[in-house]
């Protein structure tokens, strides 16, 4: 596999990204601030540490400071990790769209719980 840099920038940023978002709390985005203030907090911590600790030993592998481990299964490992990551944020959209009595209100959790079903298929189509 050729190395390229671009990929680990954006991994580091993405590390970075969860990092202020879920650890530190400041949350950019409505939906950041939603998940910071609904999900269980061990769960939220879990699965972003999970995903910072996955990412950040693809891009050791990828710049070659684990020799002995091929890119291909910490490429596998960093999917799943993002799998569970969105399983979390699906489980958080569910926990709280049960309560909801507005019907609009309800519609628009569903179609956000559509569309990470969604992206986590993608996901899973790649591994």
């Amino acid at each position: 596999m050729e190395h390229n840099y671009l990929f680990d920038g954006v991994a580091v940023l993405i590390i970075l990204w969860f990092i202020k978002s879920y650890f530190l709390g400041r949350a950019s985005t409505e939906e950041e601030k939603f998940l910071y203030r609904e999900a269980p907090r061990w769960l939220l911590y879990f699965t972003s540490g999970l995903v910072c600790v996955t990412l950040l030993m693809m891009v050791s592998v990828d710049f070659g400071m684990v020799p002995g481990i091929p890119q291909e299964s910490t490429f596998r490992l960093t999917v799943a990790s993002l799998l569970l990551w969105l399983a979390m944020a699906l489980y958080t959209r569910w926990n709280w769209g049960v309560h909801i009595a507005d019907r609009d209100l309800r519609g628009k959790n569903n179609r956000k719980m559509l569309l990470l079903l969604l992206l986590m298929a993608f996901l899973a189509s790649t591994l």
